[in-house]
C-alpha cells in the first residue's frame, strides 16, 4: 500500500485517539463507545494495509 494512504491512516487514528481521550475525560460513554469501534476499524484498515 502507497505511503500515502498509510500516512492518512495515522492521522485519522491520531485524531481518534484524541477524541476518545477528551470523551473519557467528560465521561462520556456513548462518545467514548462510537470513537472506539471507529477507532478498531482504523487500526484493523491500518494493520491490513502494511
Amino acid at each position: 500500500m502507497s505511503e500515502y494512504n498509510l500516512e492518512y491512516l495515522d492521522k485519522q487514528i491520531e485524531n481518534l485517539r484524541k477524541r476518545l481521550y477528551d470523551s473519557i475525560k467528560n465521561n462520556d460513554t456513548e462518545k467514548m463507545e462510537s470513537i472506539s469501534k471507529k477507532l478498531d476499524e482504523l487500526i484493523n484498515n491500518y494493520y491490513n494495509l502494511e
